[in-house]
């Protein structure tokens, strides 16, 4: 066992990898030995990864059997929610990402802002943990002094689809990859509306996004048409299913559907954003992209506030087509008195001074000092030891199941591409590039996209 070791596990490469990489890095050049990498194959082999501190990454109700397991093979556990930060409300959150047998396995919890924060305290579920304003790994991507990671791939964006528009897909659940998965209420039988009504959010939300999702769907085919010398680039959400999109699109040649890679290039590389309650209008304004929330309906309750008010809005056709076109001349996005970035301060703690990354590795240096890992009796941790197993076989038995399961290798795959070691230490030498840190720091390959993040010995 090593009091010195974290466990990072990522969910979906696009989104995170990079972040908990940066992340990683930082706590190599302590002296920390990190593991960071797809959390499916890191659960799935917890048994056989070296007993530290695992930093979980929610604390829902679906994560009670793997950190009962975890928390009996003798880890400590810390934790942060990638979700948290743009909510429906705080009723919505605590419902659908918080439970208070998850939560009394952790010792200590990051927010992102002093707004996420001050709902999570909230809580009933979360008396008695530490809950510290810290922001989050994926905000250091977007400072200023990370730019430059991104710079070559922006620049091969822009070589290959010049002066381009972005189009941010946000539906994941109406146009799941996994048909099963898929909520559309226009399509839901009379037997299953009383059911799907107790749902978090309620039916009425998914009806607003359904109707959404139609407008984006009129409103794609019409802006290729009024800007045909510029490339539009649909980016669905990772769980989305593309066809659907390719075949809208299949008599718009200037309409490229892709996913490739992290959103962060595309956004700089883009000469305007285009969304509607997306995580990536509120990454474009802190790139200093100009951003636009398209909003042809509205809705008070349903609406997620931050990145739509971080945005300049477009409440028709007409509106977009003439902010769009300001954008490509040169506009600026509009932030009278500097409300956006006063509002994007409130809710994210690291946009200036020490990165996330630095901070939180302090808070769990200090947690690690003072609370060392448990003593597990013998036979608890044979009981633990069973039960890892039995789950990881459990999974892959449910990994062979063919098609989109979400269980399945193919599912996976969709989420988290494969990534080798070599790809990984490339990564690594561009963050040390840009930082001008990171020396020694390097990465070796554990299992199928899970790494180990160490610093070696200087010269």
């Amino acid at each position: 066992m090593s009091r010195r070791t974290l466990l990072v596990p990522v969910e979906i490469q696009a989104r995170e990898f990079d972040a908990k990489l940066l992340f990683a890095c930082f706590a190599a050049e302590r002296d920390l030995d990190v593991v960071v990498g797809q959390r499916a194959v890191i659960r799935n082999t917890i048994h056989k990864m070296p007993v530290g501190l695992y930093l979980d990454k929610d604390v829902a109700a679906g994560r009670v059997r793997i950190v009962r397991i975890i928390r009996g093979l003798g880890y400590n556990i810390a934790s942060w929610d990638e979700e948290s930060l743009v909510q429906l409300s705080p009723e919505h959150y605590f419902k659908s990402r918080v439970s208070a047998i998850t939560t009394s396995y952790i010792g200590r919890f990051f927010a992102w802002g002093d707004a996420d924060g001050e709902m999570i305290v909230s809580s009933p579920s979360f008396q008695g943990v530490p809950v510290e304003v810290m922001g989050n790994p994926r905000a250091d991507l977007l400072r200023p002094e990370l730019r430059d990671f991104f710079r070559k791939q922006a620049d091969r964006l822009r070589a290959r689809y010049g002066r381009f528009i972005l189009v941010n897909s946000n539906f994941g659940l109406l146009n799941h990859i996994r048909p099963k998965a898929r909520l559309v209420p226009s399509q839901l039988p009379e037997a299953k509306l009383k059911y799907y009504a107790q749902m978090s959010p309620p039916l009425d939300y998914w009806r607003f996004r359904e109707e959404m999702l139609n407008h984006f769907r009129h409103m794609l085919p019409k802006l290729a048409k009024v800007f045909p010398e510029h490339t539009i680039i649909l980016r669905p959400h990772p769980e989305e299913n593309h066809a659907s999109w390719l075949a809208l699109t299949k008599d718009c040649p200037n309409v490229t559907v892709t996913h490739q890679g992290s959103a962060v290039p595309w956004l700089l590389a883009a000469q305007t954003v285009i969304h509607n309650g997306c995580t990536t209008g509120l990454e474009a304004f802190l790139l200093n992209r100009p951003v636009i929330c398209y909003s042809p309906i509205r809705s008070a309750e349903y609406e997620m506030e931050l990145p739509d008010r971080l945005s300049d809005r477009a409440e028709n056709f007409e509106e977009l087509r003439a902010l769009t076109a300001d954008f490509l001349a040169g506009g600026t996005p509009c932030d009278p008195d500097g409300e956006k970035h006063a509002l994007a301060a409130h809710h994210i703690a690291s946009l200036e001074g020490p990165l996330a990354s630095t901070r939180i590795l302090d808070a769990l240096e200090r947690h690690m000092a003072e609370n060392p890992l448990p003593v597990v009796d013998p036979a608890n941790r044979r009981a633990a030891l069973f039960k890892a197993r039995r789950r990881g076989f459990e999974k892959r038995i449910l990994s062979l199941i063919p098609g989109y399961h979400v269980n399945s290798r193919s599912y996976s795959r969709h989420r988290f591409p494969d990534i080798t070691c070599s790809q990984v230490n490339r990564r690594i030498a561009r963050f040390a590039c840009v930082l001008k840190r990171f020396d020694g720091v390097k990465a070796e390959p554990m299992r199928r996209n899970v790494f180990k993040i160490s610093r070696g010995p200087g010269p």
